[in-house]
């Protein structure tokens, strides 16, 4: 498959054209212009820009489902609804919840790893049980634990070594050895915890390397007592996560920490079960009851409980704050693989490395997401069809063809519906991309043209800089 015209993200997260080559799920070739056969399956991409695949290393859960429930099937569906978000590698992440509960939601994780639906599994993210109760936020204080290395070794031995992160409030450490030791096996973060700049700093030296949520359930930064947060920004060892949802941090914080800290930023989503559901439902986070009004999470008691948001919301979010593009991107992409040792496969658009792809439109919309080579578009994702596209072409390379913000053509749907891509009715040209130009073999092209009006075309050009309007 080939991925031609594109505005690409490359994997110095410079934005050039470009086309991509793309074979057995992964990324072949990434050059100014690639040459093809007449028979080779090619996406005219003009107009559009391409991402890597979101990364979310923090996320509970998302479509009604929770990583602590132990339920598979609800797993997969929280995989599912990631993707359609431009999610498309996660740690499902625990809470503070009973040992016997955390080995099955460790066990379950493991079993749904090489899942062809949805997502995919790396890892997981362990965020409870060794916490400070005195920074408990949303989490239960019943099953609150002392960091112990011990119990941490049988959970990271029964699921097969898939912890990826750790989270640890350090001073709680009694015995002072969790970090030098778990830090060889894992990712430790340092999260919920009531130290000081002082006691930070001495964590990092041990091996922390990474705050959780950064801001939240933590020392803040002030001009006699930097806290956790100020030990963070001086050590250029430690990444930190932001929840980037307009809830969680004043978006004038967000852009002054990525100033100080750019390529230290892991945009997070820290998202719950009640992601995806309509607002003012309610919902279990670990041992309690969470409702979402107006797009926020909370206790009974207001504490703010996780979030509601994903990635893409985010990354829309970040761009409207000021945070450019490229910038917003590297923190969701390439800076989260590498807190979870993965950044050779994931996180970037490079040869050799998994063909995980986001397609967004001039509004930063997703039109399609390339995950194992297969192609989720619009119409899969706002009708619901994905299940039934997947049945009818399972075992082929799946397309975006004529792809349109505010109509889905016909012949689209024909080639959806398990008609040959190189057949005339998947072959045709929608009539409003009527005045689009055509490259080599126009026949072999699908094209990926904005289905809107020339007026329209025009009121975006003076302001669309990725996108400047062509047409007129």
């Amino acid at each position: 498959m080939f991925l031609i015209n594109a505005n690409v993200l490359d994997g110095k997260f410079c934005l050039r054209k470009a086309d991509i080559e793309i074979e057995d799920g992964k990324i072949v070739r990434l050059e100014d212009s690639l040459p093809y056969k007449e028979e080779d399956l090619v996406v005219d991409c003009a107009g559009y820009t391409i991402v890597p695949g979101f990364v979310d290393v923090h996320v509970h859960g998302g479509a009604g489902a929770d990583s602590s429930d132990g339920d598979a099937e609800g797993l997969r569906n929280m995989a599912k609804f990631l993707l359609t978000k431009g999610v498309t590698s996660f740690c499902p992440t625990t809470m503070t919840v009973s040992d016997a509960e955390i080995l099955k939601a460790l066990e379950t994780i493991r079993s749904c790893m090489d899942d062809k639906e949805g997502a995919k599994i790396v890892g997981v993210n362990l965020e409870g049980p060794f916490i400070s109760p005195k920074k408990k936020g949303a989490q239960g204080d019943e099953f609150i634990q002392a960091p112990d290395y011990d119990v941490f070794k049988k959970y990271y031995d029964s699921c097969g070594g898939i912890i990826k992160l750790v989270d640890i409030a350090p001073e709680c450490d009694v015995r002072g050895d969790f970090v030098e030791k778990a830090s060889k096996l894992c990712t430790v973060s340092i999260a919920h915890t009531a130290t000081d700049y002082d006691g930070a700093v001495d964590a990092f030296k041990k091996g922390v390397t990474h705050a959780t949520h950064l801001y939240n359930a933590m020392s803040g930064l002030a001009h006699r007592a930097p806290g956790v947060v100020g030990a963070v920004f001086d050590n250029e060892n430690v990444c930190g996560e932001l929840i980037c949802d307009g809830i969680h941090i004043h978006p004038a914080v967000v852009r002054t920490t990525f100033k100080l800290m750019p390529e230290r930023v892991c945009v997070i989503s820290d998202a719950m079960r009640l992601s995806g559901v309509e607002d003012g439902g309610q919902g279990m986070l670990g041992v309690n009851m969470v409702t979402v009004k107006d797009g926020k999470a909370t206790l009974p008691d207001g504490t703010i409980a996780g979030s509601v948001t994903n990635l893409h919301a985010e990354l829309k979010n970040l761009v409207s704050w000021g945070i450019p593009l490229e910038t917003a991107v590297r923190a969701m992409t390439l800076t989260p693989a590498k807190e979870i040792g993965m950044e050779n496969e994931i996180g970037s658009l490079a040869p050799g490395k998994r063909a995980d792809l986001v397609v967004l439109d001039e509004n930063l919309e997703i039109v399609a997401v390339y995950h194992l080579c297969f192609c989720l578009c619009r119409a899969a994702l706002t009708a619901g069809h994905e299940d039934r596209i997947r049945e009818e072409q399972k075992g082929k390379k799946i397309c975006i063809a004529q792809i349109a913000e505010e109509s889905y053509p016909k012949t689209a749907r024909r080639a959806f519906a398990g008609g040959s891509p190189h057949s005339p009715s998947s072959r045709r040209t929608h009539s409003r991309c009527s005045r689009s130009k055509t490259t080599a073999h126009p026949r072999r092209i699908f094209r990926c043209r904005r289905s809107i009006t020339r007026s329209r075309r025009c009121n975006t050009r003076c302001s669309d800089r990725l996108h400047p309007c062509t047409v007129c």
